[in-house]
């Protein structure tokens, strides 16, 4: 679509809005004037629901009081339980998990109580959402299918469409070409049914899964189709949504004036709700913008103003940690290391937790700062010493020897002192560079897996960003806490293994099956090890190896003492070196190479007999397909 007919699109919804929009204050008229109680509380149903896309949370929040006001004052529990579902949207809306779950609890009690399916339907929905912002996925896909075939049982179209479409969001995660097909359908549903601003909605959602699928044609479909839907609904934080969705296609398209006009344009919907969390996300939207764009400047202004208006803001801290995260980037791109830093430090205490280089750039700086620290103590005793010779030679001639040998004695202290600092130097240095190397580690580790959640942050509906980066926080807080250790517990190491597998378990299904054993001479709560040493190797197995033609992949892991030594290894089924190399002829791989480098670390701090061994399975035996990776290291316990 050209610009200037998608502009005129948005200049006729902006008409639009200027001319009609007063659907609410028609609606709360019209509540006045009705009296059946029921009618009554249906009217402030819908009215809520629109204020939510139209409406400031606080207005919102306010007209939820008043129908549960009323509701409780004519003792009408179905109004009640109405209002209750309504505090769970906005509850789940503002992050607040744990309130959101409570009232939809009690919204669905009242619900299966009185067999109300129309109610049981709504309340299971919002129950799927909540448990998908909270990272239950079976439990969200459990929730999502029950209240659909409550709604094909009660044949209400538009709960159909709703139901459906959210199922396909949930399982594109892990199945994407299908996620897509339920989307589709709950969308057809939808227009059938002339829900045209729940059908605008479900555009919205296909048109980022298909830009996520880089099917830039069929997103510019939907996108196209949304505008169409939106004309006279007037829902400024849906056409924001949407017009932040046409602008980052245009971006990805490289055409990025224009994207830059869309992001603009959608400013004008942000301003339209009177919400300090929605300008914000504006403004984060705006940041990521121009940080793609490497426009770090203006990344880092936006940003800034977003946190702004967040800094007395209880909750959302997801939106607070891709605010900081950005900013991370930005200064980073400036080289102002020590802003970069300190905005990463920021991102981690939100939760928002992504691994990039910064660990190299804090290291470095902790290097040069030890560097300097050195220097101006050797600078001090050299004066010192100085001091000591021109008392020297102000002192009675008789005392000169003395002196002498004095100076002498000092300087030999003097001497060793140094000698002591350069070793406990070169130690802490070399502890450094574990650790630098770790960290190194840490964007190889996740890449794949944070690669959906790159693009629902940088692309997709910023609400939906932080939903499926919930999924990974516990397994990325347990990468963070290790990566900072020089040595953890084998049961430790074999936990995060089994939650990394877990996890791509998600991913390929029932083709990935794996085992992680121990032998039983070894204490796994005892036992000491180098954290994430094996990681690389497993995902060049998932990435690489593995999953050949229908054939199952199966990864082992197992641990066993060899005399003074742990032995551990990581075998696949995979291809095999011979097919890899084949596949990636020119490819230097990252796994060994930082590997290497870790095991001269290890060697250098008393583990001279460490080994490291990649096995191509064929050369031991022609029958057998994949690799094995053998670990030799110093046995070390706690005790």
């Amino acid at each position: 679509m050209k610009i200037t007919q998608f502009i005129g699109i948005l200049s006729l919804c902006l008409l639009s809005f200027a001319v009609k929009g007063h659907e609410i204050d028609g609606l709360l008229q019209k509540v006045g004037k009705v009296s059946v109680e029921k009618e009554k509380i249906e009217l402030w149903e819908k009215i809520i629901n629109l204020s939510i896309w139209q409406k400031s949370e606080t207005e919102t929040k306010n007209y939820i009081d008043r129908l549960y006001r009323y509701s409780k004052q004519k003792k009408n529990q179905y109004g009640m339980a109405t209002a209750d579902l309504l505090y769970a949207k906005y509850y789940e809306r503002q992050q607040e998990m744990d309130k959101a779950k409570k009232y939809a609890g009690l919204a669905y009690e009242y619900f299966s109580l009185k067999n109300d399916r129309l109610g049981m339907c709504k309340t299971l929905r919002q129950q799927g959402f909540n448990a998908f912002k909270t990272s239950n996925n079976e439990l969200a896909t459990k929730l999502a299918y029950k209240a659909l075939n409550i709604s094909i049982l009660i044949k209400n179209k538009t709960q159909e469409g709703l139901c459906m479409s959210q199922v396909g969001m949930i399982v594109f995660g892990t199945q994407p070409m299908e996620g897509i097909k339920l989307q589709k359908q709950g969308f057809e549903m939808l227009v059938k049914a002339g829900a045209k601003r729940e059908a605008s909605l479900t555009a919205i959602t296909l048109s980022t899964l298909y830009l996520n699928s880089n099917e830039n044609i069929m997103s510019q479909k939907y996108i196209d189709t949304f505008f169409v839907l939106q004309q006279g609904l007037n829902d400024a934080g849906i056409l924001a949504q949407g017009t932040t969705n046409a602008a980052l296609l245009a971006q990805g398209l490289g055409k990025l004036d224009e994207a830059e006009k869309l992001i603009e344009e959608s400013g004008k919907y942000f301003s339209q709700i009177k919400s300090v969390a929605v300008q914000a996300q504006f403004y984060r939207i705006k940041s990521v913008f121009y940080r793609d764009s490497n426009r770090f400047p203006e990344a880092i202004e936006a940003a800034k103003k977003g946190l702004s208006l967040l800094e007395n803001k209880q909750g959302l801290d997801s939106e607070k940690g891709m605010l900081q995260y950005t900013l991370f980037i930005a200064y980073k791109g400036l080289k102002q290391y020590e802003q970069a830093i300190e905005a990463y430090e920021q991102a981690v205490n939100a939760e928002f937790i992504i691994y990039d280089q910064q660990s190299q750039y804090g290291i470095a700086n902790l290097k040069e700062k030890y560097e300097t620290d050195k220097k101006e103590q050797e600078n001090k005793e050299l004066k010192q010493v100085n001091e000591i010779n021109q008392l020297k030679l102000s002192t009675n001639r008789y005392f000169i020897i003395g002196i002498v040998l004095l100076s002498l004695l000092l300087v030999v202290v003097f001497v060793l002192v140094i000698r002591n600092n350069r070793i406990k130097a070169r130690e802490k240095n070399i502890h450094l560079q574990q650790k630098l190397l770790i960290s190194q580690m840490n964007p190889h580790f996740i890449f794949n897996s944070l690669n959906s959640i790159q693009n629902f942050i940088y692309k997709q509906d910023p609400m939906k960003a932080a939903t499926y980066l919930s999924r990974f926080s516990e397994l990325m807080r347990m990468i963070l806490t290790f990566s900072r250790k020089d040595q953890i517990t084998l049961a430790e190491e074999k936990h995060l293994l089994e939650r990394y597998l877990e996890i791509q378990k998600l991913r390929f299904g029932d083709k990935l099956e794996w085992e992680i054993s121990s032998s039983d001479d070894i204490d796994d709560e005892n036992v000491l090890i180098q954290p994430m040493l094996s990681q690389p190797f497993i995902e060049n197995s998932l990435e690489h190896g593995l999953f050949k033609d229908d054939q199952i992949g199966k990864i082992s892991i197992r641990f066993a003492k060899e005399a003074d030594y742990l032995l551990f290894e990581i075998e696949d089924n995979g291809v095999g070196l011979n097919n890899l190399v084949k596949k990636h002829e020119g490819h230097e791989s990252l796994a060994t190479t930082i590997t290497e480098e870790r095991i001269a670390g290890i060697r250098t701090l008393g583990g001279t007999n460490t080994t490291f061994e990649v096995i191509n399975l064929s050369d031991i035996n022609e029958e057998l397909q994949g690799v094995k990776v053998l670990f030799k290291i110093p046995y070390q316990t706690l005790l």
